[in-house]
């Protein structure tokens, strides 16, 4: 439901738990916040909230207490703030009362339009892995999974597979957003979601792996070909897995605008369950996103200095800028998988001359 529009029969999101406390208010309570609705107008409409009435039927109903305008107020406030979905809306037949309550919290931290079958996604492979035991356990969790579609997951062992090469200029020319997942070993690694000309594409990260993983390429380099590594993973990893990414997925496909979860690349240890995020920086002379020329260009291009005032000068050395506002500048480039450096730290010695 859209936060702008009432909705034709409200109820209160499922998620929710309510509990009214007669003068006090009307607490909403779930696992990931809770909020206290005062006033005596919130309690009415509490009471009302049935899953049965109109939005006109509540507004009726109470316009002998309170001003038609007040009501109308309050119930586009409660709808915004995410508190209130469509009753009327046709949930899925085997959508059983906590999975209804599960889209419910999704709708509260996406700001969603539509329901996760009213959306394709196509489910494909590089050749060592088998995208139709995902396209059977993404149908199952009620995916509509066909050979066209709006988003399409691409399942790999290797983020440096070869055959990606291909994948990706084909997916930008056919402007086609896709999410890029390893779902084999202890390590799950899921994105970045790429989107043709809003992200970085997997062209910008491909070298960004080989430089941080030196091992990789080295062996890649003197072999010939990517080195791979024994399968690592069980019956119950290869599970959660398939729950992981198909709650990325349904975010992707109710969102209005999933740029927020492009380009980043998150590593899941289904051990220790430590995860991070990897952000991708978009490379200006990318082949494929970007201009493959620009660094020709400026190769030969003399550097102009110009004189600029000093802002600090504590450190023997003379800056435009401050040591702070340089590492905030480029903190974004540093990353141990996805980054230009892969680290940034003090090194060892009791000098105050050496940082």
């Amino acid at each position: 439901m859209n936060g702008d529009t009432l909705p034709d029969v409200p109820r209160f999101a499922r998620h929710f738990s309510v509990h009214r406390v007669g003068g006090e208010g009307v607490v909403l309570h779930s696992e990931r916040r809770s909020h206290i609705l005062t006033g005596a107008l919130n309690e009415r409409i509490a009471e009302l909230l049935d899953g049965e009435r109109s939005t006109d039927d509540v507004v009726d109903a109470l316009s002998d207490e309170f001003p038609m305008a007040e009501i109308y107020f309050a119930l586009m406030s409660l709808a915004q703030d995410g508190f209130l979905v469509d009753a009327s809306e046709k949930l899925e037949a085997d959508d059983a009362p906590a999975t209804a309550a599960f889209w419910d919290s999704l709708d509260e931290l996406e700001s969603t339009t539509c329901s996760t079958g009213s959306d394709t996604i196509v489910v494909t492979a590089t050749p060592s892995e088998d995208a139709q035991r995902w396209r059977t356990a993404l149908a199952a969790h009620g995916f509509a999974v066909a050979d066209r579609g709006r988003l399409t997951l691409v399942l790999t062992s290797d983020y440096l597979d070869p055959t990606l090469h291909a994948f990706n200029r084909r997916a930008r020319e056919e402007k086609r957003a896709w999410l890029l997942v390893r779902a084999v070993g202890p390590e799950l690694w899921i994105g970045p979601l790429f989107i043709p000309d809003a992200s970085p594409c997997w062209e910008c990260l491909r070298p960004r792996l080989e430089s941080n993983a030196p091992i990789y390429t080295f062996l890649a380099n003197a072999t010939g070909e990517p080195p791979g590594t024994p399968r690592s993973d069980a019956a119950w990893t290869q599970s959660a897995a398939v729950g992981l990414v198909a709650t990325q997925l349904a975010r992707i496909l109710r969102r209005e605008d999933a740029r927020e979860l492009a380009g980043v690349l998150t590593r899941v240890d289904t051990v220790t369950l430590a995860t991070t995020h990897h952000r991708v920086a978009r490379r200006p002379q990318c082949p494929v996103c970007g201009d493959a020329q620009l660094m020709t260009q400026h190769s030969g291009t003399a550097i102009e200095l110009q004189s600029q005032p000093k802002r600090f000068t504590a450190d023997g050395g003379h800056r435009t800028v401050t040591p702070d506002e340089t590492i905030a500048k480029l903190a974004p480039l540093i990353d141990p998988v996805a980054g230009v450096v892969s680290e940034l730290r003090r090194v060892p010695y009791q000098s105050a001359h050496i940082h």
